[in-house]
C-alpha cells in the first residue's frame, strides 16, 4: 500500500508474516464419525505438568472419545520426542485411529507417525477436547498443580482412571 496523501512522501507498507502455527490438519477437517463418537479408536491427548521447572517430568493423558477409557504415561520431559515414543507404545496396546491434540510444542511432531490421523484444536479452545480436559481435572485431585513429579512412579497412575466414564 502506498501512502502519499497525508505526508507527501511515498512509502511501501508490507504485511507482517503470520505467527500462526501450522502443525497439521485442523479440527475442522475431522470426519463426522469422530465428532459424533460413533466409532472406537479416536483419542484426545494432552499433557499435565507437575512443577514448571526445566527438566520436570510430565504426564501424558490419552482419553478415548467413545468409551472415555483413559491412559496415562509418565514422560521424562514435556518434549515431542518423548510424546511420540509414548504414543507409539500405546499404539501397540490400543487401537488408535486418530488423535486430537492442542497446539502445544510437545505435539508438534505427532503428524509424522504413520497410520495415524492427527487433528489439532484451535488455539485457546480447550472445549474442543472436552473429554480429555475433564479427565485432567479429575487427575488434578491426585496431582495438584505445582507438585513435582520427579519422585512419582509410573505405576502410581494406574489405579487413578479406573471407573472414569
Amino acid at each position: 500500500m502506498i501512502c502519499q496523501e497525508q505526508c507527501g512522501s511515498v512509502r511501501n507498507f508490507t504485511k507482517r508474516p503470520s505467527t500462526k502455527k501450522h502443525l497439521g490438519k485442523s479440527i475442522e477437517e475431522r470426519p463426522e464419525e469422530i465428532n459424533n463418537r460413533s466409532r472406537f479408536g479416536d483419542w484426545e491427548i494432552d499433557s499435565v505438568l507437575g512443577g514448571k521447572t526445566i527438566g520436570e517430568p510430565s504426564i501424558l493423558t490419552l482419553v478415548e472419545r467413545q468409551t472415555r477409557y483413559a491412559v496415562t504415561k509418565k514422560l521424562v520431559e514435556k518434549k515431542a520426542e518423548y510424546v511420540n515414543q509414548a504414543v507409539l507404545e500405546c499404539m501397540k496396546l490400543y487401537p488408535i485411529k486418530s488423535i486430537t491434540a492442542d497446539n502445544g510444542n510437545e505435539f508438534s511432531s505427532l503428524s509424522k507417525i504413520e497410520g495415524l490421523d492427527v487433528y489439532f484444536a484451535h488455539a485457546y479452545s480447550s472445549y474442543e477436547r472436552g473429554t480429555n480436559e475433564n479427565f485432567n481435572g479429575l487427575l488434578r485431585e491426585f496431582i495438584p498443580k505445582g507438585c513435582s513429579l520427579k519422585r512419582t512412579k509410573s505405576e502410581s497412575f494406574r489405579g487413578l482412571y479406573k471407573g472414569y466414564q
